[in-house]
């Protein structure tokens, strides 16, 4: 058994010291020091204690032991330690892994104090080799001894159990201790001598005693509970002491169940002592490295183990198989460290240093690496540190191929390689449905000769994309594009890097290059006129779409169904049901809540559309923009080589104009016009072939002015011209005469529907090709709608609005507007319904095709966009505004506008009747004079509106009167025409 002694000092020395100390220090026998007998230490004091502890650490050398007993003055009674595995200290899992946490803190100091004094950044993994399979050490790790196999060499002796089984007539079985003097007695024969002997021998024996004292008699002999005895383990293990172990235990079962050789012990000379004399030397590396436990000798009663202090030591590390600090035992050479280390790796170099501790010169580095060998016979001494380096990771001469190839990578270059036969092997993709290949350029990055810079040219393919017989050189790098690398230059990412206050794009690296290094003026000034044209032509300008969509262009309504429902959003849910709510001007409540702008079908009992009174949305800002615009999706070459991205601006050729696929096409020096034509996909049906406008970048260069040329590409020498970077090729459209755009027509016509036009056709030219008017017809009535006039109208009731507010504002600070809230919601109705009204575009104009024939000045130009509709003849009048009972009543011919005024109730209290007004069907508005005094008669056709306004001289007659009427006046008008366009739906 052993002495485990907490303690606050490190306790390093020999078991035969320490027992001889404590014989000094309390006068105990020899003999009863080494029984390890626990009762010793429980008749000291605790000063005597502190003594032995003392004594023991003056006896064994600094840094032996692990630091396990650090809790010295606890109290503590050391516990002696057996072969089941000792007390349940070791076995508590938390100080079990609290003890491997400080063992490795141990091994990374050591580490750090061998390596202190280098400056060769060596592996943190480096540690001294083979102290690791100690950490964490522990006697519960092995089987218990009951279920050992014993072999058959296995020396019997005291305290053995032999059992023994008898089969005869009566069968018997009978389990006999090996006594003191070495004898077993067996019931019937008599003691037997068996101590000494072997297992194979004393089963021998036993069964001849048996058959020659019994009869017929059959014996079967084995072994039961071994007996245990007492070792020693002293020197630099991490727990010396006595130990009980079993009677199979071997030197290294010892070592484990003392914790371990300690960190300042040797693994390559452990000794084996009996009787005084060592009868075995363990190598532990003989163990480790090679599996070779033949100097792992079966203890015997009274052995010590005997662990010295560790040896000389290398550090090996780098490009090898087992990089650590290695104990020396015999080794001399770098190649025998190299063999401990388990060889080089594949990766290793010939570049191999020792840094070694030279007395004469403090730290030295020693190169054995020569002639691209490693110097194996250089000797090596303790303290040295090998760094074996690893190979360079850069391959040299080599050629590198990224882009539209079917094998991209790293090739091998050799003298006399040709672009030609690396693209043989890499394999450029030829073009099919999912992408195209790029044909005018191909790019090669080099190193200048002089320089030794890195530099991009562009070499141009021969017929049928052949590739140029270009000499290759170590390291170039060499780009095969295809069509969406190159469509990418022409993006809106690109555009906004260029201009230098677009949004970032950290996705594609060759933005950032391209933001950082763009310097180039010709590749800046194709940009912004590509662009500039791009969007002149209508090109496919996300934005634009988003822009038109937020203004209501009718461009972008569906055609199919016209309605002014697609002009500002309608509010779900809310409806009105019959024609004499088709106008409301400020009859809300109080707060301007219900001021809202109510447009009707024209037909009573049909449903009609509140569109929101609230304020228009403000259109985004140019930042907003970029952002609202998806973004390009980045090539993957962008990404791979982000600095071709610049180089590729600075070679293009700016197309644009009636070719298949407008942009930005880079070129090498000398290509032909027409590989560029090809690029862009050659001109479309309308390109005319005879007047391409072209200005060259170079002769700008040669003169200092640009100049437009007018080229033929319908001539193979024109097509065979040489195109430089930063030339520019406007292909122009033939003229053909027709306008892009169609005229629609609805309601009354023969055939109504969709008619394109050529420039100058008129209306009454539309009428004819559409059959005529039917006899239904209302000419007088008809509604013409323009999508220039809707902006313009647009435009002024913005301006209208502006000013209105204007106005309010001026005459509430001014006094002269009364402070009501009724007088402030209802000009505030009115103001949000400038804003939020839709705007129809009407053009008043005459449509009747017998009054064009005579009147040919009248028949006005028809343009793309415009619609026609063209209503049944009605038979009613519409009376609205600030009557009694506004709506819808009947014709009847000769009435003035005040019997229809009568019709519905007559004036309200708060109607204006001077300033009556009324919608003819053509669209115009006439003022009507309803006062007693001032009465003049104005005839009514059918289908007219007559609208009665609110009295506005209460709110500010001098101020808003004015403005008022011609607002309303504008509304109403929007809202007949509306009524016309929703009946012919």
């Amino acid at each position: 058994m052993r002495f485990e002694l907490p303690a606050s000092r490190r306790l390093i020395g020999e078991w035969v010291r320490c027992a001889a100390t404590a014989l000094v220090l309390f006068g105990c026998g020899i003999a009863a020091a080494q029984s390890g007998s626990p009762d010793i230490l429980d008749t000291l004091s605790p000063e005597q204690r502190q003594q032995l502890i003392d004594a023991y650490a003056e006896s064994r050398p600094m840094g032996s032991n692990d630091g396990s007993f650090e809790q010295y003055g606890s109290g503590e009674v050391p516990q002696a330690r057996g072969s089941d595995g000792g007390s349940g200290v070791q076995d508590d899992p938390v100080l079990g892994a609290e003890r491997q946490r400080q063992a490795r803190q141990r091994v990374l100091q050591l580490r750090r104090q061998y390596l202190r004094f280098t400056d060769t950044p060596f592996s943190a993994n480096l540690e001294p080799f083979g102290y690791s399979l100690f950490i964490g050490a522990a006697p519960s790790t092995f089987a218990p001894v009951d279920n050992f196999p014993v072999p058959a060499d296995y020396v019997v002796g005291p305290g053995d159990l032999i059992r023994v089984q008898i089969y005869e007539n009566n069968n018997a079985s009978y389990a006999l201790e090996i006594s003191r003097d070495g004898a077993i007695n067996i019931p019937g024969i008599g003691p037997v001598d068996v101590a000494g002997l072997r297992f194979a021998e004393v089963q021998q024996t036993v069964r001849a005693q048996i058959e020659q004292r019994i009869i017929g008699a059959k014996a079967d002999v084995t072994l039961g509970r071994l007996r245990s005895m007492q070792i020693f383990l002293v020197g630099d293990v991490n727990q010396p002491g006595s130990y009980t172990v079993s009677s199979l235990s071997t030197m290294t079962n010892a070592l484990f169940q003392g914790g371990g050789v300690g960190l300042s012990g040797s693994l390559r000379k452990i000794q084996l002592k009996r009787g005084g004399r060592v009868v075995s030397t363990l190598d532990f590396y003989d163990l480790l490295i090679r599996g070779d436990a033949h100097a792992d000798l079966r203890l015997m009663p009274g052995d010590v183990i005997f662990v010295p202090p560790v040896g000389a030591q290398v550090a090996v590390d780098g490009e090898v198989k087992r990089p650590a600090i290695y104990e020396l035992d015999g080794e001399r050479s770098v190649g025998q460290m190299l063999e401990l280390a388990g060889g080089l790796r594949a990766s290793s170099s010939a570049a191999a240093t020792i840094e070694r501790v030279s007395p004469s010169h403090g730290r030295v580095i020693v190169d054995i690496g020569r002639d691209g060998v490693i110097e194996r016979s250089a000797p090596v001494h303790d303290g040295d540190a090998i760094k074996i380096k690893q190979v360079s990771p850069r391959i040299e001469d080599k050629v590198r191929v990224e882009g539209f190839v079917k094998y991209p990578g790293r090739y091998q270059w050799s003298a006399g390689m040709s672009l030609a036969d690396v693209l043989q092997v890499a394999a450029p993709l030829s073009s099919d449905s999912g992408e195209e290949a790029y044909f005018p350029a191909i790019l090669i990055e080099r190193t200048t000769e002089a320089g030794g810079v890195r530099r991009w040219s562009a070499l141009q393919r021969g017929p049928g994309g052949l590739v140029p017989a270009e000499s290759l050189r170590p390291n170039d790098l060499i780009v095969v594009l295809s069509r969406s690398d190159v469509e990418y230059l022409s993006s809106s990412d690109v555009r906004s890097a260029v201009a230098g206050g677009g949004r970032q794009v950290s996705s594609c690296p060759g933005l950032d290059q391209l933001t950082r290094l763009l310097s180039s003026q010709r590749a800046s000034r194709l940009v912004h006129i590509f662009a500039s044209e791009r969007d002149s032509f209508g090109m496919s300008d996300q934005w634009g779409d988003i822009q038109e969509a937020a203004n209501g262009d009718a461009r972008n309504r569906d055609d199919s169904a016209p309605s002014y429902d697609g002009y500002l959003p309608a509010t779900p849910g809310q409806q009105v049901q019959n024609r004499d709510q088709a106008l409301i001007l400020g009859q809300g409540s109080a707060n301007g809540q219900g001021d809202a702008f109510i447009t009707g079908n024209g037909q009573a009992g049909r449903s009609a559309r509140l569109v929101s009174s609230g304020p228009r949305s403000q259109l985004p800002s140019s930042a907003a923009r970029q952002q609202l615009a998806p973004a390009s999706q980045c090539p993957r070459i962008y990404q791979r080589v982000p600095q071709i991205l610049p180089f590729l601006l600075e070679r293009s050729v700016a197309v644009f104009g009636e070719v298949r696929r407008p942009g930005l096409y880079p070129v090498a020096d000398g290509t032909a016009l027409r590989s560029v034509v090809d690029a862009a996909g050659g001109l479309t049906a309308e390109g005319n072939r005879e007047n391409v406008e072209y200005v060259s970048y170079a002769q700008a260069l040669d003169t200092g002015q640009s100049r437009y040329q007018t080229l033929d590409v319908g001539q193979d020498q024109t097509l065979a011209i040489d195109m430089h970077p930063g030339d520019i090729l406007n292909f122009r459209p033939v003229y053909v005469g027709q306008e892009n755009g169609v005229v629609r027509l609805y309601g009354e016509v023969r055939f109504p529907g969709a008619y394109s036009i050529i420039r100058g056709e008129r209306l009454s030219d539309i009428i004819r090709r559409a059959g005529g008017l039917t006899d239904q017809a209302y000419p007088y009535g008809a509604v013409l709608t323009r999508e220039s006039a809707r902006r313009a109208e647009q435009i002024t009731n913005q301006r209208a609005a502006k000013d209105l507010r204007e106005a309010l504002v001026t005459a509430v600070t001014s006094g002269a507007l009364p402070d009501s809230d009724a007088s402030s919601g209802f000009l505030s109705g009115i103001v949000q319904s400038l804003e939020s009204s839709p705007t129809v575009g009407r053009v008043v104009t005459e449509t009747d095709p017998q009054v064009l024939a005579a009147r040919p000045e009248l028949d006005i130009v028809v343009e793309p966009g415009d619609k026609l509709y063209m209503p049944k003849r009605p038979a009613t009048v519409t009376v609205t505004g600030q009557v009694l009972n506004a709506g819808t009543v009947a014709f009847v011919s000769g009435r003035d506008a005040s019997e229809y005024i009568d019709m519905a109730g007559g004036f309200t209290q708060g109607a204006d009747d001077e300033r009556a007004f009324l919608i003819l069907p053509s669209g115009q508005a006439r003022k009507l004079e309803t006062s007693f005094w001032n009465f003049r008669r104005v005839d009514v056709p059918p289908g007219s509106y007559i609208v009665v306004p609110r009295d506005a001289t209460p709110l500010n007659g001098w101020v808003l009167s004015e403005k008022l009427l011609g607002i309303f006046s504008n509304l109403a008008v929007s809202a007949a025409a509306l009524a016309v366009i929703g009946d012919n739906n």
